[in-house]
């Protein structure tokens, strides 16, 4: 890897996850001057990875004018939501029929993650995460999701999930700008809780069910 590749790769991942992290507002410019003198960058690995990330639907480009944060609108974010419950629940249905005990751990792994950030969200004060919290515990979901399509087994459904996991972590940022509180934290659990409990029986329309729940905002 070249030392230009490397850089670039650099800027993208410092750049991916102060987006993934809710650092900007929507709609905000990205100054390309000031991100590299930020990121002790130069500015040409910056710009190319501003480009891979318009390219994945975080940034919008617009000629003349500059590159901007993807501001989602209501109806994208419908949208979105529709697609996931299409391929999502249709996924977590094949992963009750394949999914192994290797791979149930590693969802119960993940859950008591969430948990023990759960527990410190409720100690707060405030009862809502911070924003370390709130980027370990997206970072978790996409995670958790990722390996449910994997035990689908069907590349299928996974190279159309792949194409739009991106967008759909950020637009989940996006919905929990306003911050995770405690309650959502604990509902949230006991949503995927149950959902690797179906999985763990194998029941394919219970998982159905419980993912499109889930990905409702219904538990």
């Amino acid at each position: 890897m070249t030392t230009a590749t490397t850089q670039t790769e650099k800027a993208y991942a410092l750049l991916r996850e102060k987006l993934m992290g809710g650092a900007f507002s929507p709609g905000q410019r990205l100054v390309n001057r000031q991100l590299a003198t930020e990121f002790g960058l130069s500015v040409i690995p910056l710009r190319e990875a501003i480009s891979r990330l318009a390219s994945e639907g975080l940034v919008q480009q617009i000629p003349g004018s500059g590159s901007f944060v993807r501001a989602a609108d209501e109806r994208e974010m419908e949208e979105l939501i529709a697609f996931r419950a299409c391929i999502e629940s249709g996924a977590a249905a094949e992963a009750a029929l394949h999914i192994t005990n290797r791979q149930l751990l590693a969802l119960e792994g993940h859950i008591e993650e969430w948990e023990e950030i759960a527990a410190k969200i409720a100690a707060r004060s405030d009862k809502t995460a911070t924003k370390k919290q709130m980027q370990r515990w997206m970072e978790i979901e996409e995670s958790f999701h990722s390996r449910i399509v994997e035990a689908s087994r069907n590349r299928f459904l996974a190279d159309a999930s792949r194409d739009h996991q991106v967008l759909a972590r950020f637009f989940d940022a996006e919905k929990k700008r306003t911050g995770l509180t405690s309650g959502d934290a604990e509902k949230t659990c006991r949503g995927h809780r149950k959902l690797v409990e179906v999985l763990r029986q194998g029941d394919p329309e219970a998982a159905r069910l419980a993912m499109s729940r889930h990905l409702a905002g219904q538990g």
